[in-house]
């Protein structure tokens, strides 16, 4: 009988460990979700930067601002 009350304990004890690291498993999924809407979001309201070729910077360029894209400011994405 005690054997099976410390596994009770040590089981909620792993839970309760885990919510408090991570939270909810609902409210985990609903921010990936929200994280997937709002990327979503961001990407069609931009395109590649075609100076850097979304990269963000410019290999040849690395001596002026480590080679930063000045059209982009390093981003990759140039908003439509």
């Amino acid at each position: 009988m005690q054997n099976e009350t410390n596994n009770i304990m040590e089981t909620q004890n792993t839970e309760n460990w885990l919510d408090d690291c991570f939270g909810n498993i609902e409210e985990v999924n609903n921010n990936i979700a929200k994280e997937r809407e709002e990327k979503a979001v961001e990407e069609s309201r931009t395109k590649k930067c075609g100076k850097c070729n979304g990269k963000g910077r410019i290999g040849h360029y690395h001596y002026v601002a480590n080679g930063e894209c000045f059209d982009c400011e390093g981003t990759g994405k140039i908003y439509k």
